[in-house]
């Protein structure tokens, strides 16, 4: 009987030895996409539409949030505090549709507006008024 137990035993740690070595990282589900609107805010330096490493990121980011997920309609909205600044606003607003587009994020819909703020006399900083606004407005995207 000892004999027997002790054959069982060894059987079962060469056995084990063998067998493949559960998995030790903490089982993570996938995160649930949630598709619903996106709203973005990009900042622009004085003089220039090339979107700053900041703004790189903000647009990588939501690329990442849209997985899974298609935009049916964008919504940019370029704001300026200078009337003379109109194709500056236009070109801000490309680019960061352009960057949007290089990450994979492309709408059915989109349209472009330009919009001229005052910087009030109250202290407001005149780079609130250099900035792209986006709607992103999406659903489920379907795979097959």
């Amino acid at each position: 009987m000892k004999i027997a137990l002790a054959t069982l035993a060894a059987t079962s740690i060469v056995a084990s030895a063998f067998a493949e070595a559960p998995p030790t990282e903490r089982y993570v589900p996938a995160a649930k996409t949630e598709c619903e609107i996106i709203d973005l805010t990009i900042y622009f330096q004085a003089g220039t539409a090339d979107l700053t490493d900041a703004a790189r990121r903000v647009v990588t980011d939501a690329s990442e949030q849209l997985s899974g997920c298609a935009v049916t309609e964008m919504n940019a909205t370029a704001i300026s505090a200078d009337a003379s600044a109109i194709s500056l606003s236009e070109a801000r607003a490309a680019n960061v549709i352009e960057a949007l587009s290089h990450k994979g994020v492309e709408a059915g819909e989109t349209t472009t507006d330009i919009v001229l703020r005052r910087v009030s006399s109250n202290g407001a900083s005149p780079i609130m008024a250099r900035r792209v606004e986006l709607s992103l407005k999406t659903e489920r995207a379907w795979t097959s």
